[in-house]
């Protein structure tokens, strides 16, 4: 039987908590930035949700006592309870306003707390991406030769960018 509409779920789970009712939810994706972006909105007074797959009641508790920064997110969205992940990384930061803010990076965010001091009398891009960037796999169309290549107090998206600006190469997570 055909249904004129649908209804739209979502499923927010971050960290150990399961959100399944938010205000709303803004995923970004964008291939001129390093780094895709989601915020969600939910009531400050959130009341239930899951954590540790058992349903728990917030009355008298903080949400915050069990959402930090840098916990991961994953954002499932869809209709009819049939859901697809549409955005996975990690908590940046969370507002103290009504309603509750809750900003989320991709796993770039990791890469933004590097620090890289260095000096390359000649480097290749693939060198560059496993020294700034090990236990990732790296799937590049070119491994093009950087020269003499200095890393100044900078972290792996830092360079990223730089390399984005300076030399025209893009790169995603």
């Amino acid at each position: 039987m055909r249904f004129l509409y649908y209804n739209m779920s979502c499923k927010v789970t971050i960290g150990n908590v399961v959100i399944e009712y938010v205000n709303s939810i803004t995923a970004n994706e964008s291939i001129k930035k390093l780094s895709d972006t989601a915020t969600i909105i939910i009531p400050r007074e959130y009341t239930e949700a899951s954590v540790d797959g058992s349903q728990e009641t917030f009355a008298g508790n903080n949400i915050l006592d069990f959402i930090k920064v840098d916990h991961p997110v994953t954002i499932e969205m869809g209709y009819d309870d049939n859901l697809a992940i549409e955005f996975t990384g990690y908590v940046t930061s969370i507002s103290a306003d009504v309603p509750l803010v809750i900003k989320c990076e991709d796993e770039m965010f990791q890469l933004r707390k590097s620090n890289f001091s260095q000096t390359f009398s000649s480097l290749s891009l693939l060198q560059l991406l496993k020294t700034i960037s090990p236990g990732y796999s790296y799937d590049i169309l070119d491994d093009i030769k950087l020269g003499k290549f200095t890393l100044n107090n900078e972290s792996a998206y830092q360079i990223l960018e730089r390399l984005r600006k300076d030399y025209g190469l893009h790169s995603r997570f």
